[in-house]
């Protein structure tokens, strides 16, 4: 794992490129890990919920880790992570400044993979749930409108991204 360091980037991290983050469309679109990496994944990032078999199968939008900052290649070996500050995001839905935002898990993950989408302002979030309940995990708050498939630029807090925080949209 490299550390990139300057004006804003200590929370960057390179990573190998999962299948479906070696597109130009990958930059801005949340990624995770594999809970079980096996050696010959190693530290390799997944788009979440984009791929339906293999070593990424777990790797659903619950499992989201950070955003990808790079700007991808079929042939890209290795891409940026952003893990906590202010990043940009794809949209997956209108999403208004404000909003927490988790990322997207419904059911169409072909179009919507990897991006974001907003905790309706009725969602309750309560804490000290067990770990096998269902849950949601914030992100981050959005600083900007945004509509589908849009980018909009995004508060990144990983402190967010946590078990204790259920909520239900």
């Amino acid at each position: 794992m490299a550390m990139v360091n300057g004006v804003g980037k200590e929370y960057d991290i390179t990573m190998k490129c999962g299948t479906y983050c070696k597109t130009t469309t990958s930059q801005y679109m949340l990624c995770g890990m594999q809970g079980k990496d096996t050696t010959t994944a190693g530290f390799t990032g997944y788009v979440t919920n984009a791929e339906a078999t293999g070593l990424s199968s777990s790797i659903t939008a619950d499992y989201a880790l950070g955003i990808i900052q790079s700007y991808q290649s079929a042939n890209s070996e290795y891409m940026t992570v952003r893990l906590f500050g202010i990043s940009r995001a794809i949209c997956s839905a209108s999403v208004n400044a404000g909003d927490w935002v988790k990322a997207y898990e419904g059911s169409s993950v072909t179009t919507r993979r990897g991006q974001v989408t907003a905790i309706a302002d009725a969602s309750s979030i309560t804490a000290g749930i067990a770990t096998t309940s269902s849950f949601t995990c914030i992100l981050g708050r959005a600083l900007n409108d945004g509509q589908t498939g849009a980018a909009i630029s995004l508060f990144l807090n990983p402190q967010l991204y946590d078990r204790q925080f259920i909520g239900e949209s």
